[in-house]
């Protein structure tokens, strides 16, 4: 069976505290399963001492260190750029994925149309944090809805579950650079993983969900929870939506339903939701971007309508 690659990403882990709490139990987990021989590390232009930290600690690691701050997607796509395996697991330096997680996302691959299979989140308790996802549209914009039919390990033991994607994935390295990897218009954060697998999707391959293999994430610790402001947040996640939306979509029914909706939105928003008004204005101001990587797309195996169908066919949603 092939190897596979994790990739670390990393801004001001030191002096947040996530490296010296986080990076061995991660470092750990590479080291005691056979089917990873290789941790990078991209230091996303911290401005503390990480980058000390991990040479000293772990020179085994192999770190890029970007000289400036870039933003996820660079540093992501930095780190894919790196690897030296066809597969590679994505995480961030508040996750820390159990020793055996890669042995049950691995085997998925043996499908040529897998690009990419998630991981269950859990919190440090064992409770589940993140679910199995589908896309829909609702109120004229791709909406990613957790389903209410969440299978059990016992279920998945020899099943292939459909799943529209998160960042704490496993991916075909090839597939993600023949899409180009995360695009830097959802800079700095947000959206840029919905982006990639609803690309991977219209592009013809699957995304599978696997509850066996299981990565605990403790939210508290986040980099950008604690660095961001709640209000700046929602606006960039906000706008990052309409860019999502703007970039991917391509029914005319689909895209009429969704600029209705904005008109509708923006004549009635103004005496509750003024947000609104900000987000719009923030993903306006990359418009320029958005019709570029619109127009680099390659081109679409699966319509936006087969998409719907098949997450509204193999996913009971809420």
């Amino acid at each position: 069976m092939p190897l596979c690659s994790i990739v670390l990403t990393n801004y001001n882990g030191l002096k947040n505290g996530n490296l010296p709490r986080f990076l061995n139990r991660i470092w750990e987990a590479c080291k005691s399963n056979k089917l990873c021989d290789e941790l990078i590390l991209v230091d996303d232009g911290s401005s503390d001492e990480s980058c000390d930290f991990i040479r000293s600690g772990f020179p085994d690691i192999k770190l890029i260190s970007l000289i400036t701050n870039r933003g996820f997607a660079i540093a992501a796509n930095a780190g894919f750029a790196a690897c030296r395996n066809p597969y590679a697991a994505l995480i961030s330096n508040d996750m820390v994925p159990a020793s055996d997680w890669l042995n049950f996302l691995m085997p998925q691959f043996s499908d040529p149309e897998i690009f990419a299979v998630s991981a269950r989140l859990i919190y440090e308790n064992g409770n589940p944090q993140s679910y199995r996802r589908a896309v829909k549209m609702k109120w004229g914009r791709l909406k990613r809805y957790h389903t209410s039919s969440q299978p059990t390990d016992e279920d998945a033991k020899g099943k292939q579950f459909h799943h529209f994607g998160d960042a704490w994935s496993l991916l075909d390295v090839n597939k993600f650079h023949k899409m180009g990897g995360f695009d830097p218009l959802f800079l700095p954060f947000f959206s840029e993983d919905e982006d990639l697998f609803y690309r991977a999707w219209k592009n013809g391959w699957k995304v599978c969900y696997e509850p066996r293999s299981k990565v605990i994430h403790c939210h508290e610790f986040s980099t950008i929870y604690r660095a961001t402001s709640d209000k700046g947040r929602e606006q960039i996640y906000r706008g990052h939506q309409f860019l999502y939306t703007w970039k991917n979509l391509d029914d005319p029914i689909f895209r009429a339903q969704h600029f209705i909706s904005i008109a509708i939105r923006f004549l009635i928003s103004w005496c509750y939701d003024t947000n609104f008004y900000h987000a719009l204005k923030y993903a306006w101001s990359k418009k320029q971007l958005m019709q570029n990587s619109r127009l680099n797309r390659p081109n679409n195996i699966f319509s936006d309508k087969v998409i719907m169908r098949k997450m509204l066919t193999v996913i009971n949603l809420h």
